[in-house]
C-alpha cells in the first residue's frame, strides 16, 4: 500500500476511521490494520481507529458517522484536560477544526456477496500486489487514494466520509472542498449509470440543488439532473463535513452528557432511539435533506422511496435542522468506479483491475487471486473468479463461476455460473467444520422469497420443489413472507473435513439428484448465509490467505530478492516467520 503524495497539499491525517459492524468484525479488522502497520504498509496517518457500531446494532452510515465523532470528542477532549468544557458544542467545533479525520464505512452485511460476508467487503483479496507481504485487498488499493484528498480551502479542520465497498480511480488531489458545509464529490456519467446510485442536481458554481436517491432515468431528466451532454452526476460516496456541519449533526442527533457519564459525550434522545431502531444512512436521510430547492414534501417522498425506515418525527427534526447547511458538489474530470457488491462484478471489476495493473486485454480471462496452481492443477475455462483455493488437479470451469476458499484435490467440474464457496467455522455445538455454500453467480440471496429470490439460478420456491421440501424445513415459522430471504434460509450443509465439501455439488442441479441425496440434505445439519457469517473462523479465514501468499512469495524467491523485488526487508522477514 503506497503512501500518499508528500507535499504541502497532503499534510497527514490525524485520524483514519474503518467502521466495523460490530466487535468481531472489529477486532479481525484491527489484527488486519495492525499487521499493515507493523509493515510499514501504511503512513500519512497519525492514529487508525477501527469503530464498531454501538452495541452491535446496525445504526447505517449516518448513525456511524456520529458515533465515530464522539469516539474521537471523548479521546481529544480527555487528552486535553478540557472536560469541563466537553458539553459545549463551541468546544467540539474547536477541536474539529484543529483535526483531518477520514471515516471509511465498511460495516455491511454483503449480503450479495457470501464468499466475503464473514470479512467485510473492504478486505476482500483482489487482484495487484499493492498490499505487499499481506496480499492485497480492497483496503490496499483504496485506502491510498482516500488519503490524497485535500484540505479544504480555508485549510481549517475536515471531516471525509467515504465508503469501503467500492473501488474509485480519480485525481483526488484535484478535488476542491468548499469553506463551509458539505461538500460532495461527483463524475459525469449516463443516466442510465446514475439511476442506481445517488444523484446530484446542481448549479453552475457548483451548490447543490437537490440530491436524489436512485432516481429512474425519466425522473432524472424531470427534475434537472440531465446536463446539454446528456450526462448526470454520479454521487461517488465521498463527502467533506466542515466542522461547524459536523457539529450541527451531532446536536440534531442528541450528543451531550449524561448522570452515567458525566466525564464523556454520549448520545441520546428520540432521534437516537429511531436511529438505533431503523439506521441512518448518511447518503439518503441526511444529503437527501440538503439541497437548495429540497422542500419537505420532496424530503419525506424520496427518503421513503429510497426505503427508509426513520420514523416521521425525526425526520422532519432532521430535515429542519439540516435546511440551513450549505452543500456542494465537486465534479471530477477523469473517473473509474469498480463496484464489488455482487458476485458478478467480483468477476467484472476484477477482469478490469487485471486489465488495467497487467494490460492483460484477452477477452474473458479468469481472474486468479492469493490462488496456487501446482502439481497437477491447472484452471480450464474463462470469465471466473477463483480466490483462496490451492488447485492440484484440473479445475474446469463453463463461465461466470465463483470458487473460493476450496482445496480442488481431484478433478473438478462447475457448470455455467456454478459457484462453490467453503469457510471454515464451529457449528452449533462447538464442533469445527466447513460451511459449504453451492449457488450461482446470479442468484439473489437479499430478496423475499416471493419477490424474486433465486437459488443456484431458480426461483427459490421452484428450488424447494426440486428437492422435495417446504418453506418450513428452511425458515423458522416467526419469519414472515417478507422476511424469507436465501440469506436466512438454512439452505447450506455443514461438513466434518474439507475434501466431504465436493458431495454436495450436485445443490447446484437439484432437478437431477437422487432421491437419497435429497433425503440426506433435509436430514444434515444446515445453516443459512446469516448465522455462517457469525460462526464462520475469521482468523481461519484470513491466515488461510496468508499462507498461500507466503507459499506463492517462497516458489518465486528470485524475484523477491532479485532488482524487481517489492517486498521491505521486514516484510521479507514476516513470511519467513509465519511458513
Amino acid at each position: 500500500m503506497s503512501a500518499p503524495k508528500k507535499s504541502p497539499l497532503f499534510p497527514e491525517w490525524d485520524y483514519l476511521i474503518i467502521t466495523a459492524s460490530n466487535d468481531k468484525q472489529a477486532g479481525v479488522y484491527r489484527s488486519l490494520i495492525d499487521l499493515r502497520q507493523s509493515l510499514g504498509l501504511i503512513s500519512g496517518v497519525k492514529k487508525v481507529l477501527v469503530v464498531a457500531d454501538p452495541g452491535g446494532r446496525r445504526v447505517g452510515s449516518g448513525g456511524s458517522t456520529v458515533h465515530c465523532l464522539l469516539q474521537i470528542l471523548n479521546l481529544e477532549l480527555r487528552s486535553r484536560r478540557e472536560l469541563r468544557t466537553h458539553l459545549d458544542p463551541k468546544t467540539w467545533a474547536e477541536t474539529l477544526n484543529r483535526l483531518r479525520v477520514l471515516i471509511v464505512h465498511a460495516g455491511g452485511d454483503s449480503r450479495r456477496l457470501p464468499p466475503y460476508a464473514p470479512c467485510g467487503k473492504i478486505f476482500i483479496p483482489v487482484p495487484g500486489e499493492s498490499g505487499g507481504a499481506p496480499g492485497t485487498t480492497l483496503f490496499d488499493r483504496l485506502i491510498p487514494t482516500y488519503l490524497e484528498l485535500p484540505k479544504p480551502a480555508s485549510g481549517g479542520g475536515q471531516v471525509v466520509v467515504t465508503s469501503g465497498d467500492v473501488l474509485l480511480d480519480f485525481d483526488a488531489e484535484d478535488v476542491v472542498f468548499a469553506q463551509n458545509g458539505v461538500t460532495g464529490v461527483g463524475a459525469l456519467v449516463s443516466p442510465d449509470v446514475a439511476k442506481n446510485h445517488g444523484v446530484y442536481c446542481r448549479h453552475e458554481d457548483g451548490s447543490v440543488r437537490l440530491f436524489l436517491q436512485k432516481p429512474p432515468v425519466a425522473k432524472q431528466v424531470e427534475m434537472g439532473a440531465v446536463d446539454s451532454h446528456g450526462q448526470a452526476v454520479l454521487d461517488i460516496g465521498i463527502l467533506n463535513l466542515a466542522p461547524s456541519a459536523a457539529v450541527r449533526l451531532l446536536k440534531l442527533c442528541g450528543v451531550g452528557g449524561g448522570k452515567k457519564s458525566r466525564r464523556k459525550l454520549i448520545w441520546g434522545g428520540p432521534l437516537t432511539e429511531s436511529i438505533e431502531a431503523a439506521g441512518l444512512d448518511i447518503y439518503r436521510e441526511i444529503c437527501c435533506a440538503l439541497g437548495k430547492d429540497t422542500s419537505y414534501a420532496g424530503y419525506i417522498d424520496e427518503v421513503r422511496g429510497a426505503g427508509s425506515g426513520v420514523d416521521g418525527a425525526a425526520l422532519r427534526s432532521l430535515y429542519r435542522g439540516l435546511r440551513s447547511v450549505q452543500f456542494h458538489v465537486h465534479v471530477v474530470p477523469r473517473f473509474r468506479f469498480l463496484h464489488f457488491g455482487t458476485l458478478q462484478d467480483l468477476i467484472e471489476s476484477g477482469r478490469s483491475l487485471m486489465s488495467s495493473d497487467m494490460g492483460d486485454s484477452e477477452k474473458g480471462t479468469s481472474v486468479v487471486v492469493n490462488s496456487r496452481v501446482s502439481g497437477q492443477g491447472i484452471i480450464l475455462g474463462k470469465n471466473a473468479w477463483v480466490e483462496g483455493c490451492r488447485v492440484n488437479a484440473p479445475l474446469t470451469l463453463a463461465g461466470d463461476n465463483v470458487v473460493a476458499g476450496a482445496d480442488v484435490a481431484a478433478p473438478l467440474t462447475l457448470p455455467r455460473g456454478g459457484c462453490l464457496d467453503i469457510i471454515e467455522g464451529r457449528g452449533r455445538d462447538g464442533r469445527r467444520g466447513w460451511f459449504v455454500r453451492a449457488y450461482a453467480s446470479d442468484d439473489a440471496f437479499h430478496l423475499a422469497a416471493d419477490k424474486g429470490a433465486r437459488l443456484c439460478g431458480m426461483p427459490v420456491r421452484s428450488w424447494l420443489g426440486a428437492m422435495g421440501a417446504s418453506p418450513a424445513d428452511v425458515w423458522d415459522e416467526k419469519r414472515t413472507a417478507a422476511e424469507r430471504t436465501v440469506w436466512n434460509g438454512r439452505f447450506f450443509p455443514f461438513a466434518a473435513k474439507m475434501d466431504e465439501c465436493r458431495d454436495w455439488l450436485w445443490l447446484l442441479e437439484p432437478g437431477n439428484a437422487a432421491a437419497r441425496q435429497k433425503e440426506d440434505w433435509l436430514a444434515a445439519e444446515r445453516y443459512s448465509l446469516e448465522e455462517m457469517a457469525l460462526r464462520a473462523d475469521l482468523d481461519s479465514f484470513h491466515s488461510r490467505r496468508l499462507k498461500i501468499r507466503g507459499e506463492l512469495i517462497r516458489e518465486t524467491l528470485s524475484r523477491v530478492f532479485g532488482p524487481e523485488g517489492v517486498l521491505s526487508a521486514a516484510e521479507i522477514s514476516f513470511l519467513a516467520q509465519n511458513p
